[in-house]
């Protein structure tokens, strides 16, 4: 069982490395996806943010409250608020 497998491994390796394009292929193909895909992780790296997003809120009180007075031209700007 061992012996047939084996004569059938060496006669498809014999195959492979017939003639000098399929060896070509054979080991240019990787390459050029390594390549690709190094590319790639290079671009998506370099693409993360440096800062973190950050979110800036106003609040315009416009309650004229207990006294009766328009406190509707004071703004308050909170703290930015960092996403996680």
């Amino acid at each position: 069982m061992l012996s047939s497998a084996w004569i059938i491994a060496k006669k498809e390796i014999k195959l492979l490395f017939k003639s000098t394009r399929r060896i070509f292929l054979l080991f240019t193909t990787p390459l050029i996806l390594i390549l690709i895909f190094g590319i790639f992780a290079v671009v998506t790296i370099t693409m993360i943010p440096t800062e973190e997003p950050s979110i800036e809120i106003g609040v315009i009180q416009a309650d004229e409250g207990i006294t009766g007075i328009n406190w509707g031209n004071s703004f308050y700007f909170l703290p930015k608020l960092h996403r996680r």
